[in-house]
């Protein structure tokens, strides 16, 4: 007696929900026998996520750092701009004293 096997759905990317391209269909049991090439594409997350949730990710990281960095250069700023105030108001501040 022949049993039918149910139809392997295509892969999902989890993010954007698009079809993964390039991964091959199959049932779970079937999908773990193929070799690692045939699973997944030449790609970072590459079996998992699509290539414009990659793109994103990689972008949103790279976005992320560079507020780190203005976040600091503002700092910086903020602080030489606070030493120039205080060193004026010392150098003013020293003649109170004398009439």
């Amino acid at each position: 007696m022949l049993t039918a096997t149910k139809k392997a759905r295509r892969s999902r990317c989890p993010v954007t929900g698009q079809l993964l391209q390039g991964v091959k269909v199959a049932r779970p049991m079937a999908f773990s026998r193929l070799a690692r090439r045939e699973r997944r594409v030449n790609r970072a997350y590459g079996g998992s996520l699509s290539g414009g949730a990659v793109k994103d990710r990689i972008l949103r990281a790279f976005l992320i750092e560079e507020a780190k960095i203005v976040k600091r250069v503002l700092k910086l700023q903020a602080a030489k701009a606070a030493a120039a105030d205080k060193t004026a108001a010392a150098s003013k501040g020293g003649k109170k004293g004398k009439k």
